[in-house]
């Protein structure tokens, strides 16, 4: 009996031991040019428990366009990776909204990891470094915040790049270096809007266009609103030879140049890859887009982070998608994708 009892007590040491070894509490660091960041114990004890994963993403501008397609990404790569992304953030663009609920979801601390989507830099900048003071890993996804207490930012290359990107395909479009060109973005002010509006119209300048540059012009996220700031903008202005539509707004001028058969006096450039972009260009309204992935880029937010709190592994930063431009010629490609 006395040996069957130590055999017993044994066993269960052994279990024990296994069970400590296997739940091995890791705090992982991660190094960056604002010091190391060390993982929250609390969240390091979940990961170790096997508890399921939970990230959040916040983002200024949720259900535009461009964020039903990040939503996708960060829900297909949730699902293959057995985890949680959820999705927060105001739907009108109000960052001061975005601040507050950040404020809300760091202090209770319900959350593995965080991806923040900035408009306003300036007034998100605190909630990274709260996120980071609170060992909470973050990243900046979508839109960089440069100076940011943040382990990367992950998302598409540098605003600029684009705008370059599209300017290329532009002067094939439209080899008269006169003209009127008009601008438009949903946000003018973001950072994304002005670095591809840079990149596009100092492509032009450094190539002898000699354009007359009218905007950019506020479209807004409603779209019905953007379509009258687009008749407005054209009554005023007739002559208009050329635009150029910093995101997927584009879709509003091109509405207006089919409804009004202008599509064979305007050049229409833009940005993005949904599909009713990818349509327009098929009918050659749209003469190119560039596609900066926003599935793609939720994907690889979602398995960074991922890949951080489960292993402690670093990616470069800005670890960033590929850009690719669309036209006529290779659209039917982007248009099977099963994302699309």
């Amino acid at each position: 009996m006395k040996k069957l009892s130590f055999i017993l007590l044994l066993v269960l040491l052994i279990l024990l031991f296994t069970t400590v070894t296997f739940a091995e509490i890791k705090q992982w660091t991660w190094t960056t040019d604002k010091g190391t960041f060390t993982m929250n114990e609390k969240i390091a004890n979940r990961i170790a428990d096997g508890e399921k994963i939970k990230i959040v993403c916040s983002h200024f501008a949720l259900g535009t366009p461009f964020m039903n397609a990040m939503e996708a990404g960060f829900m297909d790569e949730a699902e293959a990776l057995g985890i949680t992304v959820q999705m927060v953030g105001p739907t009108d663009g109000v960052v001061e909204k975005q601040v507050a609920e950040l404020e809300t979801i760091l202090t209770a601390g319900n959350l593995d990891a965080i991806a923040i989507g900035s408009g306003d830099i300036g007034s998100t900048m605190q909630m990274f470094e709260k996120a980071w003071k609170l060992g909470i890993p973050v990243v900046a996804c979508d839109l960089d915040s440069p100076g940011a207490y943040k382990l990367a930012y992950v998302g598409q290359p540098p605003y600029y790049d684009c705008g370059v990107m599209g300017a290329e395909d532009f002067m094939k479009f439209h080899p008269e270096k006169i003209g009127k060109l008009a601008l438009f973005a949903a946000f003018p002010a973001a950072p994304y809007a002005r670095g591809n509006i840079q990149g596009f119209t100092e492509t032009l300048e450094k190539n002898g266009y000699k354009l007359k540059t009218i905007g950019p012009f506020d479209l807004t996220p409603n779209k019905a609103q953007g379509y009258g700031v687009v008749e407005n903008t054209f009554l005023a202005n007739p002559d208009i030879t050329a635009v150029y539509v910093a995101e997927e707004f584009v879709v509003v001028v091109a509405q207006y140049l089919e409804r009004n058969n202008l599509q064979d006096k305007v050049v229409l450039v833009g940005v993005n890859d949904m599909r009713d972009i990818l349509e327009y260009v098929k009918k050659g309204i749209i003469k190119q887009t560039v596609s900066i992935d926003p599935y793609g880029q939720a994907r690889a937010v979602t398995k960074v982070l991922y890949d951080f709190l489960t292993e402690g592994k670093t990616v470069s930063d800005p670890f960033s998608v590929s850009m690719t431009k669309i036209t006529k010629e290779n659209v039917d490609e982007w248009l099977a994708k099963p994302w699309i």
